[in-house]
């Protein structure tokens, strides 16, 4: 999911413009909304505002905000835009500064300079956490270069090594996107040629897993699926418990196995409903990870459209799904395409 920037309201009356991924808005569409905030800081913080895949939690904090911007690719770029926004002059200013002040730490890579925090007048204080715990003793030739060093100085250097965790995050994406595409080749293989993975016995269980029924449950199970130790849990307490073949009834047992049929009725894509809102699925990027390495057997790997028009075609049939009294297996139907011939 992209970035957005946002006015927040604190308690105080305070309006302080933020950058946040649009997980953690509640409703995009309308221009005054509510913006999930969560209780930590520190590095943690600081991850998860990068994290263009983070959710919003319904237990973090809640606080009115007025939608600026979406769609917004990257956390550098919405920087730049609340620059041009606030009306900073930076370039400007750190040309003014260099002329007064020929320091000999700016022809250096910054690798050594110790920052507390971003001293910039675009980043709020709850956007930009602390890095690191600030050194206890500094010495006086640090002192001394830390004052030739100008405000835009600063900047700029967070700004380029934002850039290189930006790069970093966006090859992590690629490994792992490797590594679930070689997951997913060798259950190919080892169908292909008949050979049966020796399955370990699953730490969960039916009687100990609760099927979810409120949004609460869903959103952590969303979150506990970060933990890969969790996450290989429930893979392999699905995959055990799931008979059929095909990747959308593979899906749907696994559909009714994670959840009740009438909280199902509560859920959409997009969240949009028929007279309501409705719990939108697509919010819930974790679970429909766990449903593609589900999908994805029989020589088909499945992708993240597949999951998509999946639940699309489930949640719009969900409550004739809650009349049927007994559970019926689901079957894929196909049809020969009858192509009208035209006449020369």
């Amino acid at each position: 999911m992209p970035f957005a920037i946002v006015e927040a309201c604190e308690e105080d009356g305070s309006k302080e413009l933020c950058v946040v991924p649009e997980g953690w808005i509640l409703d995009t569409r309308h221009k005054e909304t509510i913006l999930l905030w969560p209780k930590c800081f520190g590095p943690k913080m600081y991850k998860l505002l990068n994290d263009g895949d983070s959710v919003g939690n319904t237990t973090w904090l809640k606080l009115d905000c007025v939608v600026i911007k979406i769609n917004i690719l990257q956390p550098s770029i919405a920087h730049a835009l609340i620059s041009k926004i606030k009306g900073e002059a930076i370039e400007s200013t750190s040309r003014t500064k260099k002329s007064e002040t020929n320091s000999p730490i700016l022809d250096e890579d910054f690798t050594d300079l110790p920052i507390e925090n971003d001293t910039s007048k675009t980043r709020n204080g709850k956007a930009t956490p602390v890095s690191a715990t600030p050194p206890t003793k500094v010495t006086n030739s640090t002192i001394s270069l830390l004052q030739n060093v100008s405000e835009a100085d600063l900047f700029a250097f967070v700004k380029k090594l934002e850039a290189k965790v930006i790069a970093l995050e966006v090859f992590i994406r690629k490994v792992v996107d490797k590594i679930v595409r070689v997951e997913s080749i060798a259950q190919i293989l080892l169908h292909r040629f008949g050979i049966k993975s020796v399955a370990s016995t699953p730490a969960v269980t039916y009687g100990s897993f609760e099927q979810i029924d409120n949004l609460e449950a869903m959103e952590a199970l969303n979150e506990n699926l970060l933990n890969g130790v969790f996450q290989e849990e429930i893979y392999h307490w699905l995959a055990s418990n799931i008979t059929e073949t095909q990747s959308e009834n593979r899906m749907t047992e696994a559909m009714d196995l994670l959840f009740t049929k009438k909280f199902m009725t509560k859920c959409s894509w997009t969240g949009v409903g028929r007279g309501a809102e409705k719990i939108p699925m697509m919010r819930m990027v974790n679970i429909t990870k766990l449903f593609r390495r589900i999908g994805t057997n029989n020589g088909v790997i499945v992708n993240h459209r597949m999951v998509m028009l999946f639940f699309m075609k489930k949640l719009r049939n969900a409550v004739r799904r809650t009349e049927m009294k007994h559970l019926r297996r689901s079957t894929t139907h196909y049809f020969k395409s009858n192509k009208v011939k035209s006449e020369h």
